[in-house]
């Protein structure tokens, strides 16, 4: 896959991967619980899509690094580049 092929379809991938009945509510919680006691550990979410799982694992105290498209981020006023799920940067 080339770099740039995931922001072809960053949008609607993350609409349905947020809220769709697979991903919401069968394969997030389990990854979360997997994870088990995440509070202060660093975590890395590679290919983490629109962030969905590393706002919920940050939600539990992760500090967690991502590698999101820039199709899946919003530019604020200073440049930097912020989750579209929890703001984060």
């Amino acid at each position: 896959m080339r770099p740039d092929h995931y922001d072809s379809f960053a949008h609607s991938y993350s609409r349905d991967n947020e809220s769709g009945l697979f991903n919401a509510h069968y394969e997030r919680p389990a990854m979360i619980n997997l994870a088990g006691e995440v509070h202060g550990r660093r975590v890395l979410d590679a290919g983490c899509g629109s962030g969905a799982l590393s706002c919920a694992l940050r939600a539990k105290g992760a500090l967690v690094t991502t590698s999101l498209s820039r199709s899946c981020c919003t530019t604020s006023r200073t440049g930097r580049h912020r989750c579209p799920s929890c703001g984060a940067s």
